[in-house]
């Protein structure tokens, strides 16, 4: 599609006005309906998304240049802090929303905003495959569980070269596999720091006659068999031998663990549940229910601990000496 100018933006919103939500859509409504063309087109105008909600008649949720306030960032960032630690940059994206990540990075990245706060740096590895490696991006969690479900055996987020900073995604046998985040046409403070990093990492392969295989975020957008079939063919054209062959349900169901679970859920799924368990489910109980998916957002987002106090139940704490050699095994092996 051809770059489009303010008129076809217009021409393109009004084709799909009539499923704006109620408050007006975002850029988080554009990528929910596959609209990631219109999202870049706004990006590129220079006008800005709040530009285009006006002209539909509604207002945009924060004031012309809210964002390039570091008050107003920490501000939105603090409600969110919980044991002092700085909020991933998945949680803050889905439960902050707005311009949060462009900010962040305005202001000199998350490890930097974490400092400006006084914060425990952020794990940026927000991510965690079937196989317990810990992944970066929703992207990279599907290759992993990919890998692990055919059993081909790979190493993550090691470095390129002694001598280098950069990490690769995925190396198996001699050959390193990036999965690249954003598109390279996308532009914006964010994909553009991105980019920059990109060209570096391509000539650092290139310059130490690595073998890299590139996998671009396009492919992503295309359905679960198409997905599949792609990672399957790369497998077989590598010669990396896979033991099983049973990866689409995997991708699906990876899709979901990571794209469903939100506070508001997992609330939800409590109070439907602990009523028919008489009490709080363990990590144990919520295997043995194939909830396993549950038991991992409970992790992810702030613990047991964290959702008991928000259900107003009472966290059973064990006596001083409980956890023995002996009992920490017998629970691991759960």
């Amino acid at each position: 599609m051809s770059r489009m100018n303010e008129e076809k933006i217009i021409s393109e919103l009004n084709l799909i006005k009539d499923s704006f939500p109620k408050e007006g859509f975002n850029c988080t409504f554009l990528f929910k309906i596959k609209r990631h063309d219109l999202n870049s087109a706004i990006s590129k105008s220079g006008l800005g998304i709040a530009y285009f909600q006006k002209k539909f008649g509604y207002k945009s949720r924060k004031p012309l240049k809210y964002w390039k306030s570091l008050d107003n960032l920490i501000n939105e960032i603090k409600p969110h802090i919980k044991n002092n630690k700085f909020p991933a940059l998945q949680y803050m994206q889905r439960n902050i929303k707005g311009g949060v990540l462009n900010s962040i990075y305005y202001f000199g990245g998350p490890d930097k905003v974490a400092e400006i706060m006084g914060c425990d740096k952020i794990e940026h590895n927000v991510y965690k495959a079937d196989d317990g490696h810990f992944l970066n991006s929703i992207y990279e969690l599907i290759f992993d569980n990919y890998l692990y479900v055919n059993k081909i055996p790979h190493k993550v987020n090691e470095e390129i070269c002694p001598e280098s900073k950069y990490r690769y995604d995925f190396k198996i046998d001699d050959y390193y596999i990036e999965i690249w985040g954003y598109e390279k046409d996308r532009t914006g403070y964010v994909h553009d720091l991105y980019n920059k990093k990109r060209i570096l990492k391509e000539e650092l392969y290139k310059n130490n006659n690595l073998k890299l295989i590139s996998i671009e975020a396009e492919l992503f957008k295309n359905p679960t068999e198409k997905v599949k079939s792609y990672f399957d063919e790369l497998v077989a054209n590598c010669n990396f031998k896979p033991t099983s062959n049973n990866s689409l349900l995997i991708i699906e169901n990876t899709i979901k663990h990571a794209y469903y679970w939100d506070e508001e859920k997992i609330i939800d799924e409590l109070k439907i549940l602990i009523p028919k368990l008489g009490k709080f489910p363990t990590h144990q109980e919520l295997y043995k229910l194939n909830l396993g998916g549950l038991r991992d957002a409970i992790v992810q987002h702030g613990g047991i601990n964290y959702f008991t106090e928000k259900l107003g139940l009472k966290c059973k704490k064990v006596k001083n000496g409980y956890w023995t050699d002996d009992i920490i095994i017998k629970k691991l092996k759960y």
